[in-house]
């Protein structure tokens, strides 16, 4: 597959690797499709610089991060 996951693809790789309960799915969802968006808008965003755009993918992962992991288990 090439280029971004879909929200729905993240959620069931997450699902997956964390073996995910339902009521966990349905907080994280949210939180992924809010990330997808502004990735999406920070893509297709030309006026910063690659290296400024990096950066602020990095920080959106960070903030999506921080989060999720009080909904996770152990």
């Amino acid at each position: 597959m090439r280029g971004p996951m879909t929200p729905e693809d993240q959620l069931a790789r997450l699902t997956k690797q964390l073996d995910l309960t339902k009521d966990q799915q349905a907080k994280i969802k949210p939180i992924i499709e809010e990330q997808h968006k502004q990735m999406m808008a920070l893509r297709d965003d030309t006026s910063m610089s690659r290296e400024d755009r990096m950066a602020k993918f990095q920080q959106i992962r960070k903030e999506s991060f921080e989060k999720m992991h009080p909904i996770l288990n152990a």
